[in-house]
């Protein structure tokens, strides 16, 4: 059932992410970090402002960013939106564009720069619309009703006479031309009965408006005509679209059902009988006042829920849209259609709320996994293109062959590994590892063609650059590490006795046994080897970082800066015999030689990091790739890399 559209795009965050923080723990390693995107991810809402309006603004479910140029650009300005942001729903006061909006998990927000800077103003509620119709007058539709605002937020008041008790708030409109007329959508909790609700007072009072519409169905969305504001249109469960033209007096059906639930609809200001209504999934759009439809979700990503679109003015067919997407092998994202929706194109520079979870770099070449889907960029993260190996299949690692950078291998979900040998041009099909999915995959790095993966319950040999596999060993093991000076040597976390603990092979793999001692406490979660000594090992456990330097006989604690965090991945920079390490939430540090670990300059935005990658070439950068904020790269400016 969806009643409120807008809580169905929010993202839900792990219970990783609602960690304290600790302060800062030393001076940091001097260098800043850069967002290289790739661009796109699920955008949860997207306004304009009308008194600017190439100044807009996107909710990406973890943060606001904010383009001044009508979409071409975007930026950040998530900073203050609480830890970690949970944004779904923003609106930008009509007469001053920086004066803008937001929910979070924390409240409901305020900002009078742009995003720069951010003041609670209220508790959350359970907020899934903000709609800001004149200065100053703000309302909210929450799970626990309608709220005011006609101080900017300052005071809040539940809109009850004329509404069920109790009620559930659903969408909101507002007469664009008498802002104390209000269109909503609410259901009695008791009845379980939805209505169209009005009021011309600004919401002091409200009056059932939804005649013609069955009583039976509930009514999934609301829009009204901006040229015409007396008509309004109403979709309800059974996917069809009512229309009323005498400001909700009366109802009748505006045409044939739709072939999918609808979650949103619009009304192009600009042509009053062109509507549109965001399917699940899917767009489509009628001309004719919804007496027909089509679809015009063609050119955007399969399986896109549009949550928003907005109408530049002066520009007659151009829409932007707002898209999320849940799984599969597309991203979502701004996206930009000059004919009214015939074509699309992705309008998300600078905006990136990707999950990063797999990076390789060549010489040339930079490569990264996002949302499952496979880019690659030239130059350096400034600009990315997208690889399609099997459009049907998730991307799920991608990997470089040292010894030879233009060979690249892609790992495709429940399929084989992919190859190619000219810097992803071309893609040839290999053989596929067995035991299920692949979760790792490594090159060896003294052998050109041996190729090592990370299966179920084991792991799988190639000795011809991926064509063909061999099982080297059967062993519950959840992953593994090579030692880069002494390649026969290999680390895994995996099954101890009753529990979990770290292994090690002297044979390259063939042979496994435990370490003579394990890590103090707590099950291994992620580990390093240091490239230059094959028996020091750093190991993450029970939110303290462990090394060894005998190849496991003993055991000392790498400073204990951390207490209650999320700690991981870790990773060595080239040339360092001392590791970065990933803190959820908080930033990356490096230990320092002793046991003091330093954070690498701030990176801007709190999130997970999922991976960390040196670059193999310079060693003064660092790449981070993050649950939900993209791929980052820290360029250090310390002395030994000016």
């Amino acid at each position: 059932m969806r009643f409120s559209a807008k809580r169905f795009f929010v993202r839900s965050l792990s219970p990783l992410l609602l960690i304290a923080l600790a302060g800062p723990l030393s001076a940091a390693v001097p260098g800043a970090w850069k967002s290289l995107g790739p661009p796109g991810g699920s955008v949860s809402d997207l306004v304009l402002a009308p008194s600017r309006p190439q100044t807009m603004y996107a909710a990406t479910g973890t943060a606001v960013f904010r383009s001044l140029d009508g979409g071409a650009s975007w930026v950040d300005v998530s900073a203050g939106l609480g830890t970690p942001p949970s944004v779904s729903a923003v609106a930008v006061d009509p007469t001053h564009p920086m004066t803008v909006y937001a929910n979070s998990q924390g409240g409901i927000y305020k900002s009078l720069d742009g995003g720069a800077t951010w003041t609670k103003k209220a508790p959350n509620f359970g907020v899934s619309e903000i709609v800001a119709p004149v200065s100053n007058r703000v309302y909210v539709s929450t799970t626990n009703g309608f709220f005011e605002s006609t101080n900017g937020g300052g005071a809040w008041t539940l809109l009850t006479r004329g509404l069920p008790n109790p009620y559930r708030a659903g969408e909101l409109v507002v007469d664009p031309s008498d802002p104390n007329r209000l269109y909503a959508v609410a259901v009695g909790i008791n009845s379980h009965v939805y209505g169209v609700f009005k009021s011309v007072d600004g919401g002091s009072s409200w009056k059932r408006s939804d005649s013609g519409i069955p009583v039976d169905q509930g009514i999934s969305a609301l829009a009204i005509d901006p040229s015409s504001p007396k008509i309004l249109y109403a979709a309800t469960f059974n996917d069809r679209v009512f229309k009323s033209r005498d400001g909700g007096a009366s109802w009748r059906s505006a045409g044939p059902a739709l072939d999918d639930p609808i979650s949103f609809l619009w009304v192009d200001p600009k042509r009053s009988n062109l509507v549109y209504a965001a399917t699940v999934p899917g767009l489509s759009r009628s001309d004719d006042g919804g007496a027909s439809w089509v679809d015009v979700a063609q050119s955007l990503p399969a399986g896109a829920y549009v949550s928003a679109l907005v109408f530049p003015p002066g520009t007659p067919r151009t829409v932007l849209a707002g898209v999320f997407t849940y799984g599969g092998v597309e991203r979502g994202g701004v996206f930009a259609s000059q004919d009214s929706g015939g074509s699309w194109m992705l309008r998300s520079k600078g905006l990136s709320s990707l999950d990063v979870t797999s990076i390789a770099v060549s010489p040339d070449l930079l490569w990264a996994v996002a949302n499952a889907v496979l880019f690659k960029s030239a130059d350096r993260g400034a600009t990315w293109a997208r690889v399609r190996i099997d459009p049907s299949f998730p991307v799920t690692f991608v990997a470089v062959n040292p010894l030879d950078p233009a060979t690249v291998y892609a790992v495709v979900n429940q399929g084989p590994v992919w190859r190619s040998r000219d810097g992803g041009r071309t893609w040839e099909r290999g053989g596929d590892p067995g035991g299920g999915t692949l979760t790792k995959l490594v090159p060896d790095p003294r052998l050109p063609e041996t190729l090592y993966a990370l299966v179920f319950n084991g792991i799988a040999k190639s000795d011809d650059g991926g064509a063909t596999w061999t099982r080297l060993v059967n062993l519950a093991i959840t992953d593994f590490v090579i030692s880069p000076s002494s390649p026969a040597v290999f680390y895994g976390i995996g099954r101890v006795g009753n529990g979990i603990g770290v292994l090690r092979s002297a044979d390259g793999g063939v042979t496994w046994a435990p370490t003579p001692a394990n890590v103090p406490e707590g099950a291994p979660e992620a580990l390093a080897v240091d490239p230059q000594a094959p028996n020091t090992l750093y190991v993450v456990a029970t939110e303290k970082v462990y090394r060894t330097t005998d190849g496991g006989a003993t055991w000392s604690q790498a400073g204990d800066a951390f207490p209650g965090r999320t700690l991981r991945p870790l990773v060595f920079p080239v040339g360092s015999s001392f590791p970065d390490l990933g803190v959820w939430l908080d930033d990356v540090y490096r230990l320092d030689g002793g046991d003091t670990w330093e954070p690498l300059g701030k990176i801007p935005v709190q999130t997970g990091f999922n991976v960390l990658v040196a670059d193999p070439q310079d060693s003064c950068r660092l790449y981070a790739g993050t649950l939900d904020r993209g791929l980052f790269v820290f360029i250090e400016s310390g002395a030994a890399c000016r």
